[in-house]
């Protein structure tokens, strides 16, 4: 048996306890230090208000403690983002808790799945998670695009990187955005559906040339 340390969410602190040694899950720190350091403390991640272009060209850092939460991150040089092992404290904003979220704010390749209206009519939300990325969301009660501050997972996708983003598809973007989408939609819906290399499972929606309607899929992130 190995005295391990675990976050008590009744008692809202680390404790310890006894680990057989294989399967368990991530809650499961060696130290109680990397146990506070992670769950008591929150994961900590330096410069909040750092904008998207310099986020995503920061170094992967793992950082000092010991856990292994799996994140991803955008990685330079394979100009995609990729998953990596997190030990739970430090680092640097260059850390997502799921690859939907490091590719559209790193590649800005993925569709939206909603309708412009759609995305428009959603609140503006936060998220549950902890981190501090200025965005950009549509208030439909005050008529216009306001910045937000996202919490890095979770959400929805009244979401932009940019307010002129923002105000191009819930303002006055929407007639452009469909005369575009007339003249390539024909060429895109024939295309097939393809999950991607990459192991995310990211719920989404294409067309299917063989039944003739759009139906749901796995997409993988990349």
């Amino acid at each position: 048996m190995m005295k391990r340390f675990a976050y008590d969410n009744t008692k809202k602190k680390c404790v310890k306890f006894y680990y057989g040694g294989c399967k368990g899950n991530q809650n499961n720190f060696k130290s109680m230090e990397d146990c506070t350091w992670t769950c008591e403390q929150k994961i900590s991640k330096p410069e909040p208000e750092q904008d998207e272009e310099d986020m995503c060209s920061m170094s992967i850092e793992v950082g000092p403690c010991k856990a292994k939460i799996k994140r991803f991150a955008y990685d330079k040089t394979k100009e995609k983002c990729v998953e990596f092992y997190f030990g739970g404290c430090k680092g640097n904003q260059n850390n997502f808790e799921t690859m939907e979220d490091c590719t559209w704010t790193c590649e800005q390749k993925l569709p939206k799945p909603e309708t412009e209206k759609d995305v428009c009519s959603q609140p503006i939300t936060t998220g549950p998670c902890k981190s501090s990325m200025p965005r950009y969301g549509y208030d439909a009660k005050r008529g216009k695009c306001v910045k937000f501050v996202y919490g890095g997972c979770k959400g929805n996708d009244n979401r932009f990187l940019t307010k002129s983003g923002c105000e191009q598809t819930c303002m006055n973007g929407s007639n452009e955005t469909q005369n575009r989408g007339s003249e390539d939609g024909k060429y895109r819906c024939s295309l097939p559906i393809a999950s991607g290399p990459c192991k995310g499972k990211i719920r989404r929606f294409a067309y299917d040339t063989e039944t003739g309607k759009c139906v749901r899929f796995t997409y993988g992130g990349c």
